[in-house]
Formats: C-alpha cells, sequence, structure tokens
C-alpha cells in the first residue's frame, strides 16, 4: 500500500494516470474499489467501493487535457538550457 506520507497531489495524479490508462484501452467507466486494490488497499476494505464508478467520458478527457496543461505551465525551464 502506498506510504501514509505520499501527498494527496501525488494520490490524484497516481489515479488519473491508471484512470488514463484504462481510457486508453478503451475502458469507459472503472469501478473505485477496483482503483483502491491497484493502489494497495486491502480487497475486503475495497470492495466497500466495488458499486462506485468512475466515469471516462469527455468529461474526464477534458479533465486530463486540463490538469497536463496546469503541469506544463508550472515547469520551469532554467534559462540556457538547450531542449532537443
Amino acid at each position: 500500500m502506498l506510504d501514509d506520507k505520499v501527498s494527496e497531489e501525488t494520490i490524484k495524479l497516481l489515479l488519473l494516470d491508471l484512470c488514463k490508462v484504462m481510457h486508453s484501452y478503451g475502458y469507459k467507466k472503472v469501478r473505485m474499489g477496483n482503483i483502491m486494490r491497484l493502489l494497495g488497499m486491502d480487497s475486503k476494505s475495497a470492495s466497500k467501493y466495488d458499486k462506485d464508478y468512475i466515469d471516462l467520458n469527455h468529461a474526464f478527457e477534458d479533465l486530463v487535457h486540463e490538469t497536463e496543461q496546469s503541469l506544463l505551465n508550472d515547469i520551469t525551464i532554467p534559462s540556457g538550457t538547450t531542449i532537443h
């Protein structure tokens, strides 16, 4: 399971990445319980969320785009850096 020192932001980005992979393989809905298992939660605890879904629809695609743009805007390239 993820260590308690992992930031909330890191967990959100990890969740987003997992959903992006599922979306790229054609999934339109993913069970929250299954995502929690992938993150290391025990099956008994995760099973409480098996009826909850995340829709990987156009709103999800918009969220991915906005998040990636925001992350790109936060990157600072030191002056004098050559980008290939």
